[in-house]
């Protein structure tokens, strides 16, 4: 049997008009999808239709999300650091879905104007630490973040930065190996 890819869901930390956070994602899955050992779902709280009210989603589209969440082998949270901190919409995306995330890893990829992001990380690292999830330490951070798109608006990273999330992926995978050895139907991928 041919080993399973980990599912990774890639989560826009952002809902904002003109958010960065969408295309670092999108180039953070299409790297995910180039290996051999892992598949990225995209999950986007734009595509939501998120309520700050007493239900939070439809019942049907929460029911979908959790559903799909929980396929999730891992979490890699795209976020960026506005005022010192993490954006409402991300902190809501993870309150209606609170048991997803237990006993899961969780990586971060950040940005900001002069801390990369990392103020935002190191909230998050509490939050998903207190849903008994797994904060990777390895984070990739970037700053100035305007000098990563070109006049197009396109995100172009530089060769560290790519290297950075290739070895954070890794590391990842490394967290991760525990779990698949103890799942029903799962290889390793070295096992091949």
């Amino acid at each position: 049997m041919a080993p399973v890819p980990l599912s990774i869901a890639t989560v826009i930390g952002s809902a904002r008009y003109g958010r960065r956070c969408e295309p670092i994602a999108q180039w953070a899955a299409s790297r995910i999808n180039a290996r051999h050992d892992m598949t990225a779902d995209m999950i986007d709280p734009s595509g939501l239709p998120l309520s700050f009210g007493e239900q939070p989603l439809p019942l049907d589209i929460w029911c979908q999300l959790e559903a799909r969440m929980e396929k999730a082998d891992a979490f890699l949270v795209v976020t960026p650091e506005y005022h010192q901190g993490y954006p409402a919409v991300l902190k809501h995306l993870i309150d209606i879905v609170p048991n997803v995330w237990q006993a899961k890893p969780v990586c971060f990829i950040s940005y900001g104007t002069y801390s990369k992001g990392m103020q935002a990380v190191e909230q998050l690292r509490q939050v998903f630490s207190f849903l008994q999830a797994i904060p990777i330490d390895h984070a990739l951070g970037l700053e100035g973040i305007e000098r990563y798109f070109d006049r197009n608006n396109v995100f172009k990273p530089d060769s560290d930065t790519t290297q950075h999330l290739s070895t954070m992926l890794d590391r990842f995978h490394q967290a991760l190996q525990p779990m698949i050895s103890v799942q029903p139907g799962r290889k390793r991928i070295h096992e091949q």
